[in-house]
């Protein structure tokens, strides 16, 4: 990693981990517990999607029960899709998330709440409006969230421009940033959202222009690679050699579009760069299409990932880590990752 690199980390991990220890170089893996801004420490997203503690066949349905390797927990997915405020999907949020994200902050992992995804519709595009109702959310858990996930799969192709759409999401993304600016954001990005030019009805290009504006902000960027079948085609990253969704493969697409992302130039000056940016990756599609990943697979991108200066892998979702879903035991993927972040799997 170049110094540009670490800078940049370290200022996005500072808001992920303020108040920790310094984790001294050790042989052994490190806890997520101990870990701030000067360290190299890779981030471990899981997505969890129970809400209210009562999900019987999740694989970590209280809250309190997601492992420590899980630094940071994106509980999702959350709406504002109306005009009078925010509200969760479905019969959400009949218990309190406080205890099990006392449990989560007791060791020094963080919970974000992740706006948007596949579903939602962005009812609410008004930063003033969006964020009042987020400060209601907020006020009615207190205690329970340390910063944002912005999840959008829909603005851009619901405008008569993608530009208008890219619009619209960042003027939300700087409107929060801009009213809890010690909460830190992160971004949910299409696998080939960085690739120009726009093709906003197949998600090209998409994230490009959000990142350029709002890519010094956000603590890291997740790449979601189980995207890689959309608008009918198969991804593949700009040039004229070919690509295989294969790990291991000489030309891997998974790592390519990794590396677009990394280039990304900012407004700013300088690019994204690889410390921001996360690998998204998903235990067993909900929308099967081979090759599934392996718990081993999984681990060994996350040894790759944090090999070669990258910010880390998020999961989606940590619910779905479990037998009769995967073919694997409770936790599998999740303990394979960790493995390769060199982080305690907590399990």
């Amino acid at each position: 990693m170049n110094a540009r690199g670490a800078s940049a980390l370290a200022g996005a991990l500072w808001m992920l981990f303020a108040g920790c220890a310094v984790v001294r170089a050790a042989p052994r893996a490190v806890r997520p517990s101990v870990v701030r801004a000067a360290t190299t420490v890779p981030v471990l997203a899981a997505y969890w999607e129970s809400w209210d503690d009562t999900n019987p066949v999740a694989a970590f349905g209280p809250l309190a029960s997601v492992p420590s390797a899980a630094n940071i927990v994106e509980v999702a997915d959350f709406e504002i899709d109306n005009g009078h405020g925010a509200f969760y999907q479905g019969p959400y949020n009949a218990h309190s998330l406080q205890p099990g994200a006392a449990v989560i902050h007791a060791r020094g992992g963080r919970v974000f709440l992740s706006i948007g995804g596949y579903s939602s519709q962005w009812g609410v595009r008004d930063p003033a409006s969006f964020t009042d109702a987020l400060a209601a959310v907020l006020a009615a858990n207190p205690g329970v969230f340390d910063g944002f996930d912005f999840d959008d799969e829909n603005i851009p192709w619901q405008d008569a421009t993608p530009q208008a759409g890219q619009a619209e999401i960042l003027g939300l993304i700087r409107a929060v940033h801009a009213r809890w600016p010690r909460m830190p954001l992160s971004y949910t990005a299409f696998v080939m959202g960085a690739q120009l030019p726009v093709r906003w009805n197949e998600d090209q290009g998409e994230d490009a222009a959000v990142l350029r504006e709002a890519g010094s902000i956000v603590a890291f960027v997740n790449v979601m690679e189980y995207t890689q079948y959309s608008g009918g085609r198969v991804w593949a990253p700009a040039g004229s050699r070919p690509c295989r969704w294969q790990p291991g493969a000489a030309r891997d697409c998974y790592l390519e579009a990794l590396h677009e992302f990394a280039g990304l130039p900012l407004a700013g000056g300088g690019a994204l760069g690889a410390a921001k940016v996360v690998m998204g990756l998903e235990v067993r599609p909900e929308q099967p299409r081979p090759p599934d990943l392996t718990p081993a697979q999984m681990g060994g991108y996350a040894a790759w990932l944090r090999a070669h200066g990258y910010g880390g892998v998020a999961l989606w979702s940590i619910d779905r880590d479990r037998p009769g879903v995967s073919a694997y035991p409770r936790g599998a993927y999740l303990q394979a990752v960790a493995g390769g972040l060199g982080l305690d799997p907590g399990l």
